[in-house]
């Protein structure tokens, strides 16, 4: 009786098709499965391993279906360029749409390409934290980029009848930093509050420092708004008369010209 020994043959796995790196070069029994092959499944930086092919073919095998034939055979991996998920949160801010997430695709190895900046009141955009990268050079499936955001802070300018009168005022703020309104006198008129940002806002008021479009270290100006007294001036006719009596009362604005009464 003939007893026979199956032969072993060369059966090399390779990194690529180019056969740049040898994966596993091992000997395998004549006619076993390509799938009883042994080694550590390589991993490829930026892309997933979906398979082995014959060399010089780019069919994916199904190696429990392949037999080791009577002479040596190399495989060469395919591999699929991976793509993530990129997430750029406002961080408190919102961009155009209301939204305070915007999420990309960006696949391995090019450029992160940011939105738009998102925008916050009393805030300038000062980049993303981590920083964005050249291009994506890890296998991370999922990256967070997060707006950071530097506190704008504004000066106060108080004026009154065009004078600066700051000097005695707070002069520096931050949005939705509250003012208490100051009191003011002025000899014959009627203090009516401070003017800022559309309102007046009477003395003891709380005037709340707001972002209208302001860069850090712009200056705001609050107002004083005026009315002027109005007097009563007498003229008495001293003797004389008028059709209706012998006093005549014109009202007057405090520092304006007087009319006296028609003779």
């Amino acid at each position: 009786m003939l007893y026979y020994t199956a032969n072993n043959y060369p059966v090399v796995f390779y990194m690529d098709a180019e056969k740049t790196e040898v994966v596993a070069e091992l000997n395998l029994e004549y006619g076993s499965a390509l799938s009883s092959a042994s080694f550590t499944v390589p991993t490829k930086t930026g892309y997933s391993l979906l398979g082995w092919a014959y060399e010089g073919t780019t069919e994916k095998l199904n190696l429990a279906n392949e037999t080791v034939p009577a002479n040596a055979v190399n495989l060469v991996a395919l591999w699929e360029i991976e793509s993530y998920t990129v997430n750029f949160r406002a961080n408190g801010g919102k961009y155009e749409d209301g939204s305070d997430l915007k999420t990309t695709t960006v696949t391995f190895g090019d450029k992160v390409v940011a939105p738009e900046e998102p925008a916050r009141d009393g805030f300038a955009f000062n980049g993303w934290n981590p920083a964005l990268p050249e291009a994506i050079a890890d296998g991370s499936d999922v990256r967070n980029h997060t707006a950071v955001w530097k506190q704008e802070t504004y000066s106060i300018k108080w004026v009154s009848d065009g004078k600066d009168v700051s000097a005695d005022f707070e002069t520096s703020a931050t949005h939705g930093y509250e003012i208490t309104a100051p009191e003011m006198e002025k000899l014959g008129y009627t203090f009516n509050g401070w003017d800022y940002n559309g309102e007046t806002y009477a003395a003891g008021d709380v005037i709340t420092i707001v972002d209208t479009n302001n860069n850090d270290g712009d200056e705001l100006t609050i107002t004083a708004n005026w009315t002027a007294n109005i007097y009563e001036a007498i003229f008495d006719a001293n003797g004389g008369s008028w059709a209706d009596g012998t006093t005549k009362t014109v009202e007057a604005a405090f520092d304006s010209a007087i009319t006296a009464p028609a003779n």
